[in-house]
């Protein structure tokens, strides 16, 4: 998809793929929606943590949290843009938001590959909303 193997590619790609989730999480019974969430998203943030350590050797835990704080405000920026996307039922929208987040809005984007990550997510959601709860929490158990 033209992008580089970064900690902030990773990041990107991990937050869209965890938004698939916490979109069909919505559909589920509310403590079961906020427990799968909460787990989701603290999950990504310690394992976020581990790279900055292991990976990238930011052994500075103020500045690994520094860090996190700034990936949780991409985060909450990420599911206000793709719930935008979402309310509107446009793939223009959701272009948009993806184009910002994980292409960094780079002008030379290809735009047939951002095409491509729309009708994934789309593709994605429709998957997901055919799962039952158990199938859901079972493949997330495999």
């Amino acid at each position: 998809m033209g992008l580089l193997p970064t900690f902030s590619t990773w990041s990107q790609v991990t937050m869209l793929h965890m938004y698939l989730l916490v979109v069909r999480f919505r559909d589920m019974p509310k403590l079961s929606q906020t427990t799968f969430q909460d787990g989701l998203v603290d999950h990504f943030f310690y394992e976020a943590e581990a790279k900055m350590d292991l990976v990238h050797n930011l052994t500075s835990r103020v500045i690994r949290q520094k860090y996190l704080k700034d990936l949780f405000v991409q985060w909450r920026g990420l599911v206000l843009a793709y719930d935008e996307a979402l309310a509107k039922d446009s793939d223009a929208v959701l272009a948009s938001a993806i184009w910002r987040n994980l292409y960094k809005a780079d002008e030379n984007v290809d735009v047939r590959k951002l095409a491509a990550v729309v009708s994934y997510v789309r593709k994605g959601m429709v998957d997901l909303a055919h799962l039952s709860e158990e199938e859901l929490v079972m493949k997330g158990r495999g």
